[in-house]
């Protein structure tokens, strides 16, 4: 065999060689192209919370394929899917509000119940109070009229209501002024008067010593 026979012998195998690795680069080059784009595609789903932290994908004509991970599978690299972890952090944050809410809302409903009772312990000294002044008004008139002479006549008027609620006033026995509404009543002890005084307009005289009313 020539020298010039073995060279030529020689270039056609390279020749050879090169042409069964090209081929080969061209597919794993392609491979990995499609991995990447299947990767890519993965990571957008994910941050659509299309996919699970759980889930696996198989790439098929460069399609992306979602499928439930088996438990000896390997775990989606942490930093995927964040958007399904951070809803059920916010779910989880919520939940914990709620004792507070309710506990707020016990708070406000004893706050409300405490200045409802105020309220209403200030109405019912202002009504005992408006009672009091009252009878002592009556009193007053007759104790008047029983300390002048003959012939005495006095128009005096006493409130219609107090505050919104309505009331009597009377005397009983011809000399005890009582003024009562549905919770409570006062009274006084003043001289013999003969009827009965009234809510608004009253006339008091005497004559022949004796203290009419109305």
């Amino acid at each position: 065999m020539s020298w010039s026979t073995a060279r030529e012998g020689e270039r056609h195998l390279m020749r050879s060689r090169h042409d069964q690795v090209e081929p080969a680069k061209v597919v794993a080059s392609a491979h990995n192209a499609m991995q990447r784009d299947a990767s890519a595609a993965f990571t957008k789903a994910c941050a659509k919370d299309q996919f699970s932290s759980g889930d696996r994908l198989t790439l098929t004509s460069l399609q992306c394929t979602r499928h439930p991970r088996s438990n000896d599978q390997p775990p989606v690299p942490h930093g995927l899917c964040s958007s399904s972890r951070v809803t059920v952090a916010r779910g989880q944050f919520s939940i914990e509000l709620v004792p507070f809410i309710i506990l707020g809302a016990i708070l406000l409903l004893l706050f409300v119940i405490i200045i409802a009772g105020r309220l209403t312990g200030v109405q019912n000294r202002g009504e005992q109070e408006q009672l009091q002044r009252i009878v002592e008004q009556v009193h007053t008139e007759v104790s008047i009229a029983a300390s002048v002479n003959n012939g005495y006549a006095r128009n005096f008027t006493l409130p219609t209501k107090i505050g919104s609620a309505t009331y009597s006033v009377g005397i009983l026995k011809n000399h005890t002024v009582q003024a009562t509404t549905e919770s409570f009543e006062a009274s006084i002890v003043t001289f013999n008067v003969s009827g009965q005084p009234v809510p608004g307009n009253n006339q008091l005289r005497k004559n022949n010593d004796i203290i009419t009313l109305n």
